[in-house]
């Protein structure tokens, strides 16, 4: 997995960059220079699962065309828009991921209380 598919998967956590770099007992640098890599490795993978409470599955299962449907919604920008420190562009791409990851933690809650509901039934 690369760095860029790497960090997509810990926004769509809904935390914050910084959130994610304190829970790893990490600097937000040292956090950005994974990103900036053309590998992550297996054993960082397994340090976010334990510490983040995320699943293998979010890391293997990620499709690098998700990436690309967050630049669709940009005109196909991201990669320009999010190797823009000084932009605030990236916040905007952030904060996008973040809502992304809160929906989807949405959408487990009320997937798994239908199934309670039905199970009464």
């Amino acid at each position: 997995m690369t760095g860029k598919d790497f960090k997509m998967v810990l926004l769509r956590t809904g935390m914050t960059l910084t959130e994610i770099a304190n829970k790893l007992n990490m600097s937000s640098q040292a956090l950005n220079s994974i990103f900036n890599g053309s590998d992550v490795r297996s054993g960082f993978i397994e340090k976010c699962v334990d510490r983040l409470g995320m699943s293998y599955n979010d890391f293997y299962h990620y499709n690098s065309s998700m990436h690309d449907n967050y630049g669709a919604a940009f005109g196909g920008k991201v990669g320009s828009i999010t190797n823009t420190p000084e932009g605030n562009d990236s916040k905007y791409i952030e904060l996008l991921a973040s809502y992304s990851g809160q929906l989807t933690k949405a959408q487990e809650q009320i997937d798994r209380l239908i199934s309670v509901l039905e199970n009464r039934k």
